[in-house]
């Protein structure tokens, strides 16, 4: 227990003394609470919006949603793949941050399942790209000797995030006024605000327009 307590204070350690890091640590942190805790939302807004089964069977609608959406991101992850410039990789994680808040408020506002579909699939794409994206950024700039225990916390602070957003988010669709788009277009608007002021770091500035910087 001692052993895995020091790892873990060793990789926190590491992320909040590097300025990069704690920076891009903490956007996708914000990434996967606000635009990736989706799971809770899939059923409640297939069954609001076109009065599918509510399940996640093979008939149930939020099947559907999730199909699109694995989709998005199997074709996001081996396209990303073939990216060897680190300033194509720094402008790309800009753009499919942007596209990751964006197409939540379109799954929001989509009327019908095939719209409903490829919105889904636009969120694969983009978050899929941006998990990838990151988690390739954070290892190349991270020492050898301590990326493994870095990864490790930065692993449990993002699934930590999301599923407790989800929680939230199921909590507020089931016993708020709030129905599973509103909930679902906020988080998506409010990631893109964090993002426009994710430009007042100058390292996360410097990733988006010169790319990733030389270890």
């Amino acid at each position: 227990m001692g052993v895995i307590l020091r790892n873990m204070a060793a990789g926190l350690q590491f992320i909040y003394r590097h300025p990069l890091v704690v920076s891009l640590v903490l956007l996708v942190v914000a990434h996967c609470g606000m635009t990736m805790s989706f799971e809770s939302l899939f059923p409640v807004l297939s069954r609001d919006k076109l009065g599918l089964a509510g399940g996640v069977g093979i008939l149930g609608g939020a099947s559907y949603l999730m199909v699109g959406y694995g989709i998005g991101a199997l074709v996001s992850t081996l396209g990303l793949a073939g990216v060897r410039s680190e300033s194509a990789r720094g402008k790309l994680f800009l753009w499919l941050l942007v596209l990751s808040g964006v197409t939540p408020v379109a799954l929001a506002l989509s009327p019908n399942l095939p719209l409903l579909m490829l919105s889904a699939a636009g969120m694969g794409l983009s978050q899929g790209g941006v998990m990838a994206l990151g988690a390739a950024i954070l290892q190349s700039i991270v020492p050898d000797a301590i990326r493994g225990r870095l990864m490790g916390v930065y692993n449990l602070q993002t699934t930590g995030f999301m599923a407790s957003f989800n929680l939230v988010n199921a909590t507020l669709a089931d016993v708020g006024t709030l129905t599973a788009a509103w909930i679902l277009a906020a988080g998506g608007v409010g990631f893109v605000v964090v993002v426009a002021l994710s430009f007042i770091r100058i390292p996360l500035r410097q990733l988006y327009f010169r790319g990733v910087p030389a270890t």
